[in-house]
């Protein structure tokens, strides 16, 4: 297999995806994502440079690709539809953002005659929308339908074990005995996958210094969290909470598709090519 992309932050997890795929392709392009609200997307260079040490510059690609007006349209299309059908769910900017990347990604790939994407969603963000399982199904289904294949290599890694206050809330693990959402996995985490690699200084570096220089950060997502732990979920089951998301980003990704089939048939003349900055 000779190409790959991976959406990349620059953290452990999408790294240590982006480790994992050029064991199986002879080179994997890096996408960096930058937009307003997004911080120090430059930060991403900092592991990229672990990766060319380790692989060689010849397999490893890195591009920083701004998402400003793709974002844009992505959070107002039908908003008034949007928030009518599914209220405060459709103002989740991480399911939002998400989702732009991964409609960038699809649009970088098709462009450049790739068709293996990966990212490095992991199942412990499962509140998260594009990190949950039957929301990623529905992103398969996207990038399938344009014959590239969407994986998440590092979806099943374990949590790390001295994981921070702020880790645990991020995660919602207090939701884990009440919800029936997914709890801890075991075997290693991504972490530790990139230690044993020679890619990392120590097992562990999430929450630390070190963590927050290496990855883009973005802080939209404490608001919507808040509001699902301490309101939300006092209400609807996590169960619930699921399904009305997948019903809302399958609603999203149908109208993607369109955009989509318009942009490879019309390129420069379709409305997609005019949302992509360049």
């Amino acid at each position: 297999m000779k190409e790959a992309a991976v959406a990349y932050s620059g953290g452990t997890d999408s790294t240590c995806a982006a480790a994992l795929l050029l064991d199986r392709f002879e080179r994997v392009t890096l996408l960096t994502y930058s937009r307003p609200g997004l911080f120090s997307p430059e930060n991403s260079e900092r592991n990229v440079r672990r990766l060319v040490r380790k692989y060689g510059g010849d397999r490893v690609t890195h591009r920083i690709i701004p998402l400003n007006r793709l974002y844009d349209f992505v959070s107002d299309d039908l908003r008034f539809h949007y928030m009518k059908k599914y209220g405060f769910l459709n103002l989740g900017g991480c399911g939002v953002c998400k989702l732009t990347i991964h409609l960038r990604t699809l649009v970088w790939c098709l462009d450049h005659g790739i068709t293996s994407a990966a990212d490095g969603s992991t199942r412990d963000l499962y509140l998260f929308p594009t990190q949950m399982e039957p929301v990623n199904r529905e992103v398969k289904k996207m990038y399938s339908r344009f014959g590239l294949v969407y994986e998440t290599p590092v979806y099943d890694t374990a949590l790390p074990e001295n994981s921070s206050l702020w880790d645990k809330i991020l995660r919602a693990e207090r939701l884990s005995d009440e919800s029936g959402s997914p709890g801890e996995k075991g075997g290693e985490s991504t972490g530790v996958i990139l230690y044993r690699l020679g890619l990392m200084p120590a097992p562990n570096v999430k929450g630390t210094l070190m963590d927050r220089h290496m990855q883009s950060r973005c802080y939209q997502f404490i608001l919507p969290n808040i509001y699902l732990i301490w309101n939300y979920f006092q209400r609807h089951s996590y169960d619930e909470f699921v399904e009305r998301t997948v019903s809302l980003y399958r609603e999203k990704i149908r109208r993607f598709g369109i955009l989509i089939e318009e942009y490879i048939e019309k390129k420069e003349k379709s409305r997609l090519f005019g949302l992509i900055d360049r």
